[in-house]
């Protein structure tokens, strides 16, 4: 991952909290970051623009040292710049990267980020912080594999099933089992969102059946909005099962909020 990539990413995280029920639908370059970022401080601004700031250097990236104690620290602000040191650093081993982002993200489940969801978005900034974690995690590719299934075995809870979402997202074929279980079982709308997504993405026909019940799950979503308009309501665990199923190659008739697989 290039170093104007994580920082663009990186911005859109802290400024927007997005929409990542989009994020996980389409590829992530669809957007520009930098447009996002442009069009939400011009529709946000309320006054007029100060002069420009003494221009300042980039402050110094931590040491690597450092990497292990900020992505367990209890500020989230502190774990998201330590991942981004990790993404953009070659000179650590992609099976490290993958052990210090899964710590990142445990801490991000035991002191999530307390901030609500932004306008355009139904997701909490905690869970759009998660899923960029695992989408890291998903660029190390197999070399994620191992550390992921270690964090599952030493795991309890949510905490556990976030880890079996990373090991699947990691590409091991062997994670489809715990995703398909996942998106039965979870009582977490974003555990069963996301293992619907993965399931797709390792090409698992086998859930094909599992896909097609949730095309009915019952977990619904509010989307604020920055209009003044009421807010939306939406399905996402139907979206992302609709969505691995045209993976899959299968055809998904939609009518409003109810969706049929043929």
């Amino acid at each position: 991952m290039t170093r104007p990539r994580v920082l663009l990413l990186t911005a859109v995280l802290l400024l927007l909290g997005t929409a990542v029920f989009w994020m996980l639908r389409r590829s992530r370059g669809a957007e520009t970051p930098g447009n996002i970022i442009l069009e939400t401080l011009k529709g946000n601004s309320l006054s007029p623009p100060a002069p420009a700031p003494p221009r300042r250097t980039s402050p110094r990236p931590p040491d690597p040292a450092a990497i292990p104690a900020m992505v367990r620290d209890t500020n989230w602000q502190v774990r998201l710049r330590a991942a981004g040191v990790l993404a953009e650093n070659p000179g650590i081993p992609a099976p490290r990267k993958a052990e210090l982002l899964l710590d990142a993200l445990q801490q991000e489940i035991n002191s999530p980020a307390p901030l609500p969801s932004p306008a355009g978005s139904y997701l909490p900034l905690t869970g759009v912080i998660r899923l960029h974690y695992v989408h890291l995690i998903e660029d190390l590719g197999a070399n994620a594999s191992a550390p992921a299934r270690a964090a599952i075995s030493r795991q309890t809870g949510l905490a556990r099933e976030w880890a079996s979402i990373a090991w699947g997202a990691s590409g091991a074929q062997d994670a489809a089992a715990p995703l398909r279980e996942l998106l039965r079982t979870s009582r977490d709308p974003e555990i069963r969102m996301a293992a619907a997504y993965f399931l797709g993405q390792l090409g698992d026909r086998s859930a094909v059946g599992d896909l097609k019940q949730a095309l009915s799950d019952q977990a619904t979503a509010q989307v604020k909005s920055d209009a003044g308009e009421p807010p939306r309501s939406l399905y996402p665990v139907r979206e992302q099962a609709a969505g691995a199923l045209g993976t899959l190659g299968l055809e998904v008739e939609r009518n409003g909020n109810t969706f049929t697989a043929k």
